[in-house]
């Protein structure tokens, strides 16, 4: 995985949530874009609630801006569509792929 750049994700989490986190926008091997979210970054109420199942809720699609997505993959799609998503478990944190910008 390629780390590409990091911004805060508030508009994904539902404001239920017990506070904000942020996550490392990623663009995989095969060209898929992802957010890890590092344990050490997470509160434990916000673990308990949003990783305990096997998919990550995003309420609502949020649009990268043109700048920032231009530095992870030039001419990507800017939005990142609403829906259900895997959860991926690694031992320092969740990996969540969103879709494929590349190949």
């Amino acid at each position: 995985m390629y780390v590409s750049n990091e911004q805060t994700f508030y508009s994904l989490l539902s404001e239920r949530y017990c506070r904000d986190s942020s996550a490392l926008f990623l663009i995989s091997q095969d060209g898929t874009l992802q957010l890890f979210f590092a344990k050490k970054d997470i509160p434990a109420c916000m673990e308990r609630e949003i990783f305990d199942g096997d998919k990550f809720e995003i309420t609502e699609s949020y649009t990268l801006s043109t700048d920032f997505a231009n530095r992870i993959y030039p001419g990507m799609d800017l939005e990142i569509p609403s829906g259900l998503y895997p959860i991926i478990r690694l031992e320092n944190g969740y990996v969540v792929p969103i879709k494929r910008v590349r190949g």
